[in-house]
């Protein structure tokens, strides 16, 4: 009777006080990155050449890496509670001093001694691209704020609260229509072309725009964060009383970096498969780009709806199969849909139609179901490590692994030219697949997760 009792004031207590408010912060941070990402990409297009930008996006990214080793280093002890607000309202002050100050004033300048002699020492594109960036320095300085703002750094900060106070059982029944429901506003506005209609087409006015949107709603997501650290009991925010151990919080750090990056790397094999296949069957006459556009509308609103059927079937999904089962189904089916794509279509579909249904099963059944899966292996670190693991697995690791598959891809590329390349592609990604299913096989070895309760 006790444990019952207990059991409705936990769910009173996570819908009442946790729910709602997490929802709201998950979608303001989520929105918040996406606009910073289309800012990033109309100040790029309104400000490099096509030959240029992917240099000058590239050589902002190494600092960018180390600024996120120093912010992980930095935070690595101090209470999340402690900090959170207070790096909410910085970013906020950052973006919006971009906004004002440095994109009004974004013009290259005349001439550089410094970007002249880089010029000279890189030949080709890099020396071009290194010059541009230092010609262009206060574009590069925003890309560089862009890239270490990122959805990716927002995720991480806003979980990393969320598992935080958050018990197992209220896991399993609450995070995948919470990662799901909060991921439908940024969704719905930035498939779509809301924004297009609302800013002007000047560039600078409409990534100025994008930007301050942006501060705006992690300002607004700071304030709530304000309301849940207040009105959460601060026992759910201190450290389990088992004491947790280095290796509790390195070992599962390479899992679930694989476990993350894997759709990432298929979905960058599917495109460029699918792209090669589509460019060489397309009938004459037929407009490419706008052929790809209606296949990615499609793409994404069946995505939508497949993640909303694991929104609704995952909570009971994951009481009835346990943490495993339903962790290995993603990988499983996308594993038949690449098999089918790429090395023959037994049954009568159009190559189209079975790219639709796989580019649908991957958007829908990764947020739907495997990164809310994901989330929930962290709560069996100590409290103590869990924001340090988390930055590690989905910051560092994650996006160095991603930047392999992407490698891969150019190599590729360059050695054939042809629907010769496509059954490469498929062998990779099978191969993506099995590491991938291992890594979470792994995970859910670490603690019998369908079994023994998670640290609390």
């Amino acid at each position: 009777m006790g444990e019952e009792t207990t059991t409705k004031a936990s769910k009173s207590l996570f819908f009442s006080k946790l729910f709602l408010p997490f929802f709201f912060m998950l979608s303001l941070m989520g929105i918040a990155g996406s606009a910073l990402q289309k800012s990033a990409a109309v100040l790029v297009g309104a400000q490099l050449s096509k030959e240029i930008a992917p240099i000058v996006k590239l050589i902002s990214a190494f600092p960018v890496m180390l600024l996120i080793i120093v912010f992980i280093f930095f935070l690595r002890k101090i209470p999340i509670q402690s900090w959170i607000l207070y790096v909410l309202i910085s970013f906020t002050v950052i973006l919006t001093v971009v906004a004002l100050f440095l994109i009004p004033n974004l013009t290259k300048l005349p001439s550089n001694k410094l970007a002249t002699a880089v010029e000279f020492l890189f030949s080709g594109h890099m020396g071009l691209g290194l010059g541009e960036a230092i010609r262009q320095w206060k574009l590069t300085l925003t890309l560089l704020i862009i890239k270490f703002l990122s959805p990716a750094l927002f995720s991480v900060l806003v979980w990393a609260c969320i598992n935080q106070v958050t018990q197992f059982s209220e896991a399993i029944k609450y995070y995948i229509p919470l990662a799901f429901l909060s991921g439908l506003p940024a969704f719905f506005l930035f498939s779509t072309h809301f924004f297009s209609s609302v800013v002007t087409t000047a560039p600078m006015d409409h990534a100025r725009f994008l930007m301050i949107g942006s501060a705006v709603s992690i300002l607004l997501a700071a304030f709530i964060f304000r309301h849940v650290s207040q009105s959460i009991p601060q026992e759910r925010w201190m450290p389990s009383k088992k004491e947790g151990t280095e290796l509790q919080t390195t070992l599962p750090i390479i899992s679930l970096s694989l476990a993350i990056v894997g759709f990432g790397v298929i979905k960058a094999f599917f495109n460029e498969s699918f792209k090669t296949q589509v460019q060489n069957m397309i009938p004459p006459g037929t407009d490419y780009t706008t052929l790809m556009k209606q296949f990615l509308t499609t793409g994404n609103i069946g995505g939508a709806l497949v993640g909303i059927v694991c929104c609704i079937g995952g909570p009971w999904l994951l009481k009835r199969f346990g943490w495993c089962p339903v962790a290995l189904f993603s990988p499983l089916l996308l594993l038949g849909s690449i098999l089918l794509f790429v090395f023959g279509i037994p049954f009568d579909f159009s190559l189209l139609t079975l790219g639709k249904i796989h580019e649908i099963l991957l958007s829908g059944l990764k947020m739907g179901l495997l990164l809310p899966l994901i989330q929930i292996v962290y709560l069996s670190v100590p409290k103590e490590f869990r924001f340090r693991t988390k930055g590690w697995a989905e910051l560092v690791l994650a996006p160095l692994l991603l930047s392999i598959g992407n490698g891969v891809i150019g190599s590729l590329e360059l050695l054939k030219k042809s629907a010769a390349i496509v059954p490469y592609f498929g062998i990779l990604s099978i191969l993506t697949l099995v590491i991938m299913s291992l890594a979470i096989y792994k995970l859910s070895l670490r603690r019998s997760m369908d079994r023994v309760s998670m640290i609390d």
